[in-house]
């Protein structure tokens, strides 16, 4: 009998920590992964704003300069 009691505590143990463990993991997700993108109207003005300055497209040379050929 002792050891019936005793199989079934341990059973019983190994099935709520198991249980726990499920809910409590923090390593898996939970909920569906949604995406990390900024809004459509904050990427058009930095677009816009790096355009103006020249960092996405240089500047254009004046088309007088004239490169000396070798």
């Amino acid at each position: 009998m002792a050891k019936l009691v005793l199989v079934g505590t341990a059973a019983t143990a190994f099935v709520a920590s198991a249980a726990l463990a499920r809910v409590a993991y923090p390593g898996h997700h939970k909920k569906a992964i949604k995406a990390l993108s900024p809004p459509q109207r904050f990427v058009k003005i930095v677009r816009q704003n790096q355009l103006e300055s020249g960092i996405l497209a240089p500047a254009q040379a004046d088309p007088a300069v004239v490169t000396a050929q070798t």
